[in-house]
């Protein structure tokens, strides 16, 4: 039997994917079903036309195609002169296949060539497959102060959104400086 061939690749977002990658993300939130604490999830919005927009224009917005198709996607933005990942989804059907390592790859890979020294994530800190990982791909536990003021504003709106219902922390990855 022959093999299939496919081909994977990672390019920057355009606007007319944005209702495709809302529906990516939408899917992908069904996964917060499987425990009480995080079921509230279903009832949030997904991230929004500006959202993505500003995601192209001032930071990072990469889609994973399949084929052709996209099929998940992360966002990025500046925050506090560090790079924050604010989004990364894939569809159901393809987690668990190293599709969102290799967006958050892009992301980190990104980061330190827009003269970035970190970047950071907020994430659900009871999730049992968050803190593995993001653990195992070097992210650390970091509290947040005043001198992080617009990361201090990422919570804050998670905080009025209600996505702090389920307890969150925020991590980080520091990028080696001598490379």
């Amino acid at each position: 039997m022959p093999c299939k061939i496919t081909e994977l690749r990672i390019r920057p977002g355009r606007p007319a994917d944005v209702p495709l990658l809302q529906a990516i993300e939408r899917a992908a939130t069904g996964r917060y079903a499987e425990m009480p604490q995080t079921r509230f999830c279903l009832e949030l919005p997904v991230r929004d036309d500006a959202e993505h927009r500003l995601a192209r224009e001032c930071g990072l917005a990469v889609v994973i195609d399949l084929e052709g198709v996209p099929v998940g996607f992360a966002l990025a933005m500046p925050k506090d002169g560090c790079a924050h990942l604010l989004e990364v989804a894939v569809a159901p059907r393809l987690q668990g296949r190293g599709y969102g390592t290799r967006l958050i790859a892009t992301a980190e890979a990104w980061a330190p060539d827009s003269g970035f020294t970190e970047i950071t994530l907020t994430t659900f800190r009871d999730v049992r497959w968050n803190a593995s990982f993001f653990g195992n791909l070097g992210y650390e536990l970091i509290e947040i102060g005043s001198d992080r003021p617009e990361l201090a504003g990422v919570i804050a709106d998670e905080r009025r959104s209600w996505f702090h219902a389920a307890p969150r922390i925020v991590r980080r990855k520091a990028f080696d400086r001598r490379k």
